[in-house]
């Protein structure tokens, strides 16, 4: 079976980018143990990094997504 990847800035995959996955973002980036979550998904502003600027930009997409476009890229993994 094929591994399905999320939509970028759709951390719960319920196909719709809203404020529980920018909760989710939040979570992550607090406790990344805790909450873990699809990289390619969480990485928002695509700078290879997730952290408070992601959730920022993803909370702005929310609200106004021409204005704020997201910028998913795959992380490298060591």
């Amino acid at each position: 079976m094929p591994l399905i990847r999320a939509m970028c800035g759709d951390l719960d995959r319920d196909g719709t980018l809203n404020v529980l996955d920018a909760q989710l973002l939040l979570n992550h980036v607090a406790d990344p143990d805790e909450y873990p979550i699809d990289e390619y998904a969480g990485d928002v502003t695509g700078d290879g990094k997730i952290d408070v600027a992601d959730v920022k930009l993803l909370a702005a997409h929310i609200i106004s997504p021409e204005q704020y476009p997201l910028s998913c890229r795959q992380i490298a993994t060591p």
